[in-house]
Parts: C-alpha cells; sequence; structure tokens
C-alpha cells in the first residue's frame, strides 16, 4: 500500500482524536513516506490496530475512510473530478489508481462491462478491501448528485477469486 494511503487513514484517525494512540501502540515515530510502497501487511497492521482503538470491525471502518477520504482525494487532486458524471469518474479508476500507485501487490481493478446501465467492475486484492470499494464507489455517485445502486455479485470474502462489483443507474 502506498504511504500516501495510510497516512490518510492516520488523518482520520488524528480527525477521531485517536492518532496519537495508534501511532503509539504500532511503534511507530512519524507518518508513512507518501511516495513509498509499503507491504500490504503494515496496511492490515493498521488499519486492524485502528479498529481495535475505535472498537469497529473492519468493514465500518473501511466504510468510514471511503466517507471520509473522498473529499480529501477530490480536494488534493481535482483534475480526476472534472468529469460531467460519476459514470465517467468510475470509468477512469483503474487508470488513476494505476497511475498512482507502484506497489507490486497493488489491487487489480478493471472494467469489464460499460453500458449506458451499468458498470461491471473486478477487484482483487491480498487486502480484501471490497467493503472500501463499494463504499467509495457510493461517495463517487453521490459526489455527483446521482441515484445508483453498488452490489457485489462475488466476493473473495466469500471464497471467490476476485469481487465483481457491479453499479446500476
Amino acid at each position: 500500500m502506498m504511504g500516501i494511503i495510510n497516512n490518510l487513514v492516520l488523518a482520520l484517525m488524528e480527525k477521531e482524536g485517536k492518532k496519537d494512540e495508534v501511532m503509539k501502540k504500532l511503534g511507530l515515530e512519524k507518518e508513512y513516506d507518501a511516495e513509498v510502497a509499503y507491504p500490504e501487511e503494515e496496511f492490515q497492521r493498521l488499519v486492524g490496530e485502528c479498529c481495535k482503538v475505535l472498537n469497529i470491525d473492519s468493514d465500518t471502518f473501511q466504510e468510514k475512510f471511503a466517507e471520509f477520504v473522498i473529499p480529501i482525494l477530490r480536494e488534493k487532486f481535482p483534475g480526476y473530478f472534472e468529469v460531467k458524471s460519476a459514470k465517467e469518474f468510475i470509468v477512469q479508476i483503474p487508470t488513476i489508481h494505476g497511475l498512482a500507485t507502484t506497489a507490486g501487490t497493488a489491487p487489480k481493478l478493471m472494467v469489464v462491462k460499460n453500458t449506458d446501465k451499468e458498470i461491471h467492475m473486478i477487484y482483487s486484492s491480498p487486502n480484501k478491501l471490497c467493503t472500501m470499494a463499494k463504499a467509495l464507489l457510493r461517495k463517487v455517485v453521490e459526489l455527483y448528485g446521482e441515484s445508483a445502486q453498488v452490489k457485489e455479485k462475488e466476493c473473495m470474502k466469500k471464497g471467490d477469486d476476485y469481487c465483481k462489483i457491479i453499479i446500476e443507474w
């Protein structure tokens, strides 16, 4: 996971008033280097500790993080958001993600179907952050003032090889 994402998790914990506690429990003396790809286990350790400190499960944390991070990403990277619709934004997510990460274990994201009424996206990652992916997609739809259903047809957490996320307008 790229350090910028780990730092955004820490920013969420700062908003919650728990950043120092998490950093102390993890033995972190400073934030992550934003441009460094850290082992996936480090991200899992960070999220696990955040869940313990906030007394919530991983899925709830992923949804909380998605809600927190979209406005920040929009502010930091406004050019990506200069499209006219959520659909246009969602179709470009695999490209944006590919440009933003150098991690060898980066999630695989791919749009496999794109029609007027739906997009099918494939997601695969050792972190199994499909809850976050779905929450981010819902937040993007909301950001553009649209209405869409975000569903998951297949899921790694249920033993599938990948998650198939369907967004229906």
